[in-house]
C-alpha cells in the first residue's frame, strides 16, 4: 500500500508538473504578478482622449447596468429626468442604446456565463482613442482593464481556435506577436486583443494595442503616464481621498480639429447679446489640452485644468486674465459677507469694468446702444456713450458681485407703480476707487435724477420727478422709479463701506446693508452658510469668477415665470400667416378675385376677416407651442429640486485655465 501510494503520489506530482508546464506554454502562468503600474502607461501620449477609472465594479452591477439605477429611478427628481423625452431623445441622438445591445450581444457569447465586469476584474478600467474625422464611430479606441483568470484565460485561448470555437461563431483570428486580431461575426470593424500580465487590452486601433507592448518595454516613456498634464492635474493632491475619481484627458484642439468645429465659440459675430459679449472674454478654440477628474458620488466633483495658446488670445483676454483671483478668505470677509443666507444666486467675478460695458455696448442691438447714447447726450454732459463708461471705469475697482433671491419683500402701497411680473430681487455691487470714484458715482446719480424725465422716471404725482432719498441705518438710499423696470418699478442705489449697491428692490438694498454690518441670527450670512464654506474650501485656492446657486430658493421665482416664457417662446411668421389667410378668404369668400378688384366694404369686411383668422392662428399656436413648452419649462424647473447646492468657480491665467464644479445632489431616501 505504501509503494501504492508512492507511485501515486508520483504520478501525481508529475501530472500537476506537467499540466503546470502545459497550461504555462499554452495559456499563462498561474503564478505570474501583475503589471505593478498605472493603466496609463500603457497608452501613448500622442492620444485625443483618456478616460481611466479605479472599482469599476462600484459603478456596474451587472455590466452594463449602473449600480445605483434603482435608486436612481426611485428618486423623485432623477426618476422624472429618466422618463422625460429630453432624456430619451439624449440617449437616442448618443447611440446609447445600440451600443448597449452590442454589449450584451457580445456578453452573450462569452464562455462559462461570465459578464465582462468578471473578466475584467472590476478593479482598474481606462480608454483612450484618437478620432479620425467627424464620425465617431471611424475613431480608433482601445480598452485597458485588470483581468482575473478568466479574462486571461479568454484572452489567450484565443491563440486556440480548437478551444476557443471562435471559428464556429464565425469568427476569424489572426495571431500577431502580441496580440490576436479578431475579425468577422458580425464586427463592423476588426478588433485587436492582447495581454500583459494582468492587463487584458481590447481596441479597434491596432497602432494602439501594439503601443501598449512597446511602452510597457521602454519603461512608460512617452505614456501618458509621463505627460506633464496627467502627472500635475490628474495624480495631484487635489484628487479624492479614495482616489476612486474618473481621469480625464483631452487633446481639445485636435477633436475640434477631427470634427470640423472650427468655428469660433462663443461666436463674437451672432445676432445675440449674450454670445457677441462672451466670446470677447474667452475663446473655446484658444484651448489646447484638458486634463483633470471627475468623481460622482451623491453629486459631482470635477476639477480640470486648460492650456491655452497665447497666440489665440486677445489683448482683451490677456489683460482679464492677469488680474488677481479672489481666495476663500478674502471671498467670505468682503463679497460673501453681504450676500444674504437665502440668496438664490451670488456670483463674484474679477473684470476690467470699463473693458465689460464696452464689450456689452459693442454687443447690443445697435438701435439699443444709440438710444442709451442719446439719452446721455441729451443731458449736456456727455457727447459720446464712451465718456461716460470712462467715468465709470475709474470709479470702479476691477471686480463686481450679482446677488439674487426671492423677491418676498413686502409691497409698499406708496411705493413705485410695477407690473406684476414675478421676478428675483437683484442686486449689482461694485467696489468704489476711494473717495474720488464715490464722488463720481454721486454725480452721475444726481444727473440723472434731476434729468429723470430723460430717462423715463416717474413719480407717483404728476409733479415729482420720481427720485427719492431715503435712510437706512445711517445710510443714505436712492430710489430712481420707473415702471419700465419689470416686477418692482424702482432701482435703488447706495453707497457704503466703499461700495456701490445697486437693486431693482429698495427693501433688498437695505438687506444687504445690515447683512454687511449687523449678521447673526437676525441677518444671516452667506458666508456663514456650512454648505457654502465647505465647498469653497473645497475648490480652488484663488478664482476670478465664483458662482453659487441653491437650487431650492431659485425655483420658487422661476415655477412663477414659467407661464410667460411659455408665451413669450411661441412662434409666428405673421407675414406668411397673412398672406395665407388672404390667399384663403380671397378663394373661398370672395370668389378668387384680386385685392384690387375688391370695394373698398368688401376690402374693409377682408381685412377684419384676415385678423379674425390670425386671431385664431395665435391661439392656436399658443396652444399648442406654448403648451409644449410649459410642460418641458416645468419638467425642467422641476429637476433643479433635485440639487441642494452648486458652486462653479474658474481661474484664469496668461496660458491657463482651472476649472471646478461642486453639485452636492444627494438621492432622496
Amino acid at each position: 500500500m505504501k509503494k501504492f501510494l508512492r507511485i501515486l503520489g508520483i504520478l501525481t506530482a508529475l501530472l500537476l508538473l506537467v499540466g503546470y508546464f502545459a497550461f504555462s506554454t499554452y495559456f499563462f502562468s498561474p503564478f505570474e504578478g501583475s503589471l505593478g503600474a498605472d493603466v496609463a502607461g500603457l497608452v501613448p501620449r500622442r492620444v485625443q482622449f483618456f478616460a481611466a477609472k479605479a472599482r469599476l465594479d462600484t459603478v456596474f452591477d451587472p455590466f452594463p447596468e449602473i449600480a445605483a439605477a434603482e435608486a436612481f429611478a426611485a428618486d423623485e427628481t432623477w426618476g422624472s429626468i429618466l422618463d422625460s423625452p429630453e432624456y430619451e431623445d439624449l440617449i437616442g441622438s448618443l447611440g446609447v442604446n445600440e451600443a448597449l445591445a452590442q454589449v450584451d450581444e457580445i456578453s452573450a457569447e462569452l464562455p462559462m456565463g461570465l459578464s465582462l465586469l468578471e473578466i475584467f476584474g472590476g478593479q482598474e478600467f481606462a480608454i483612450s482613442g484618437e478620432l479620425r474625422g467627424p464620425e465617431l464611430a471611424d475613431s480608433d479606441w482601445a480598452v485597458y482593464g485588470s483581468v482575473n483568470w478568466a479574462g486571461k484565460l479568454a484572452i489567450e485561448a484565443l491563440r486556440h481556435p480548437s478551444i476557443s470555437n471562435i471559428e464556429g461563431m464565425g469568427f476569424t483570428a489572426v495571431e500577431k506577436e502580441n496580440y490576436v486580431t479578431l475579425s468577422g461575426g458580425g464586427l463592423s470593424r476588426p478588433l485587436h486583443i492582447g495581454r500583459l500580465l494582468d492587463i487584458g487590452i481590447i481596441g479597434t486601433g491596432e497602432e494602439l494595442v501594439a503601443d501598449a507592448f512597446e511602452l510597457e518595454a521602454r519603461q512608460y516613456q512617452d505614456s501618458m503616464l509621463l505627460r506633464d498634464e496627467y502627472r500635475a492635474f490628474v495624480q495631484s493632491e487635489r484628487r479624492s481621498p479614495d482616489g476612486d475619481d474618473l481621469e480625464l484627458f483631452c487633446n481639445l484642439r485636435g477633436v475640434c480639429e477631427e470634427l470640423g468645429v472650427t468655428a469660433a465659440w462663443p461666436d463674437q459675430k451672432a445676432d445675440t447679446f449674450l454670445p457677441k459679449f462672451m466670446g470677447q472674454f474667452f475663446q473655446l478654440n484658444s484651448l489646447n489640452q484638458v486634463s483633470g477628474f471627475l468623481d460622482i458620488d451623491e453629486g459631482i466633483r470635477m476639477d480640470l485644468h486648460a492650456s491655452m495658446s497665447s497666440e489665440l488670445i486677445s489683448s482683451t483676454m490677456k489683460k482679464h486674465y492677469a488680474l488677481d483671483g479672489v481666495s476663500g478668505d478674502d471671498l467670505m470677509k468682503n463679497a460673501a459677507r453681504m450676500a444674504p443666507e437665502d440668496s438664490s444666486v451670488f456670483l463674484y467675478f474679477n473684470g476690467d469694468v470699463g473693458d465689460l460695458l464696452d464689450e456689452a455696448s459693442r454687443s447690443m442691438e445697435p438701435a439699443m446702444r444709440q438710444a442709451i447714447e442719446d439719452q446721455f447726450r441729451s443731458t449736456g454732459r456727455y457727447k459720446r456713450l464712451s465718456e461716460l463708461i470712462e467715468q465709470l471705469d475709474k470709479a470702479f475697482k476691477d471686480r463686481g458681485v450679482l446677488i439674487m433671491r426671492t423677491n418676498d419683500y413686502p409691497d409698499d402701497p406708496d411705493g413705485p407703480p410695477h407690473n406684476d411680473e414675478p421676478v428675483f430681487a437683484s442686486a449689482l455691487v461694485f467696489w468704489l476707487q476711494g473717495r474720488t470714484g464715490e464722488e463720481s458715482i454721486v454725480q452721475l446719480r444726481e444727473l440723472i435724477g434731476q434729468q429723470g424725465r430723460l430717462f423715463g422716471l416717474k413719480g407717483r404725482k404728476s409733479d415729482e420727478v420720481g427720485y427719492y432719498k431715503n435712510v437706512v441705518d445711517g445710510y443714505e438710499i436712492r430710489e430712481f422709479w420707473s415702471e419700465l423696470i419689470p416686477g418692482t418699478g424702482v432701482v435703488g442705489t447706495v453707497n457704503a463701506a466703499g461700495m456701490c449697491i445697486l437693486s431693482n428692490s429698495f427693501d433688498m438694498t437695505g438687506h444687504l446693508l445690515k447683512t454687511f454690518s449687523r449678521g447673526g441670527r437676525e441677518y444671516p450670512r452667506l458666508s456663514e452658510r456650512p454648505e457654502f464654506r465647505a465647498l469653497v474650501n473645497d475648490s480652488l485656492a484663488t478664482a476670478d469668477i465664483v458662482a453659487w446657486v441653491d437650487p431650492k430658493e431659485l425655483t420658487e421665482t422661476l415655477e412663477a415665470r414659467v407661464p410667460q416664457a411659455a408665451r413669450d417662446s411661441v412662434q409666428i411668421d405673421w407675414t406668411a400667416e397673412r398672406a395665407k389667410a388672404q390667399a384663403g378668404l380671397l378663394r373661398t369668400e370672395f370668389g378668387g378675385r384680386r385685392t384690387q378688384q375688391l370695394s373698398a366694404d368688401e376690402d374693409a369686411r377682408l381685412k377684419q376677416r384676415i385678423n379674425e383668422l390670425l386671431d385664431e392662428v395665435e391661439r392656436e399656436k399658443v396652444r399648442v407651442q406654448g403648451g409644449e413648452t410649459l410642460a418641458r419649462l416645468k419638467r425642467q424647473v422641476s429637476w433643479l429640486k433635485g440639487v441642494r447646492a452648486f458652486l462653479l468657480e474658474a481661474s484664469f491665467a496668461a496660458r491657463e485655465i482651472d476649472l471646478s464644479l461642486r453639485v452636492v445632489a444627494p438621492l432622496q431616501d
